[in-house]
């Protein structure tokens, strides 16, 4: 039946693992007698993270296509913090506190759990430079009406960026930034404990 639906892949995958390990818990906890799920056997997916990383050459192309300050900002701050869409989506100015020259970030992750990210010099003053007086608790990405942009609505604006760029992707999107940013920090000498904290 999942094969006749048009799944991806890895969402198929994804769909029996979650039963074959719901049927392997109720067998360890005694809620059946037999565990019906072992002989199910997992399809491999391909691994397509290589399709979801730009070249930093792309990067730049796409953080320039665009000449809405607002955007240009959020672009940068995507790809130079490796944040998921939805932390950029709820960040407030009061998120952000100086530090030395420079600044940090603080977001609530997944798992809610905090985490706090130094900001490179020229993003923190390119940041600070946007506020422009907006107060402590208004979102720093705001949509036309003042609000925060919601998740669907940054996902959009990145993928027709990307379409507007001629990036050679399927779809830009929000967390092919983040793999690009974490894809580039290892190329170039980052630790890999600090990408995987990041």
């Amino acid at each position: 039946i999942l094969f006749q639906k048009a799944l991806a892949p890895a969402s198929i995958k994804r769909i029996l693992s979650s039963i074959k390990s719901m049927y392997s818990y109720g067998f360890r906890i005694g809620y059946f007698q037999f565990d019906v799920g072992k002989p199910l056997r997992i399809p491999s997916s391909k691994d397509t993270l290589s399709e979801r990383i730009l070249s930093e050459e792309q990067v730049q192309t796409l953080i320039q296509s665009t000449n809405n300050p607002r955007d240009h900002l959020m672009l940068k701050v995507f790809y130079y913090t490796g944040l998921r869409v939805s932390e950029v989506a709820s960040l407030k100015w009061k998120d952000l506190q100086p530090r030395d020259k420079s600044g940090q970030i603080c977001v609530l992750t997944k798992g809610s759990r905090t985490n706090i990210l130094l900001l490179p010099e020229f993003l923190w003053n390119a940041l600070i430079t946007y506020r422009n007086g907006k107060s402590e608790d208004e979102p720093i990405f705001r949509s036309r009406k003042g609000s925060h942009l919601c998740s669907g609505q940054i996902e959009r604006i990145i993928a027709k960026i990307g379409r507007d760029a001629k990036i050679s992707k399927s779809t830009c999107c929000p967390h092919m930034l983040r793999h690009s940013h974490a894809s580039h920090a290892l190329d170039n000498g980052c630790p890999i404990h600090l990408v995987q904290k990041q």
